[in-house]
């Protein structure tokens, strides 16, 4: 079985403060979770920040060739 370190990223800043809610919300109409909007902006530092991938996500620079890619969080415990 592969190692589970190359599939979770753990966060980069402090969690000890958050609070995890005890029920989801409504997936379509709500305000996202404090943890999740932190777990969006370190992945978003990694992205720009990365030198593993070539492909031309759009960040920076000329946007003309942009291909974009699609992504999103999981928050697991």
């Amino acid at each position: 079985m592969p190692s589970t370190e190359h599939y979770f990223t753990p966060f980069k800043a402090s969690i000890d403060t958050y609070i995890l809610p005890e029920k989801f919300t409504f997936p379509f109409y709500y305000d996202p979770h404090p943890l999740c909007l932190l777990a969006v902006e370190e992945l978003q530092q990694y992205l720009q920040t990365q030198v593993e991938w070539h492909h031309p996500f759009g960040i920076e620079g000329d946007k003309k060739d942009a291909i974009g890619k699609m992504f999103g969080v999981l928050l697991a415990r």
